[in-house]
């Protein structure tokens, strides 16, 4: 039976991941994932303003399972705070239906 879930999208600098994922760890998030990207678009800056084309600027995607929509309010808020000022970013978010969760802490 499908479970609702929202997923959380980041899609940031790389240099700023372990930081990123403490504050998903903390919020209460059931799992990510993090992948590297290469993007092009208005947000294809990196923090000290250059083009986000060399190894340097490199960005992840970082996917999140989140149990409710306050747990993607403390993602968002967090990140926004904590890292939006100073590093590029993108947070969206969408609700989704989970077919297949193993959970381990059963």
């Amino acid at each position: 039976m499908p479970r609702q879930y929202i997923k959380v999208t980041i899609i940031t600098e790389q240099a700023i991941q372990d930081g990123v994922t403490r504050i998903i760890e903390s919020a209460g998030a059931l799992g990510y994932s993090v992948v590297p990207v290469y993007d092009k678009g208005i947000w294809d800056v990196g923090s000290v303003g250059q083009r986000a084309r060399s190894d340097t600027f490199r960005n992840i995607k970082i996917e999140v399972i989140c149990p409710d929509w306050p747990c993607t309010d403390r993602i968002a808020d967090e990140l926004s705070d904590g890292f939006f000022g100073s590093y590029s970013g993108i947070v969206y978010r969408d609700p989704i239906e989970v077919l297949h969760f193993h959970d381990e802490r059963k």
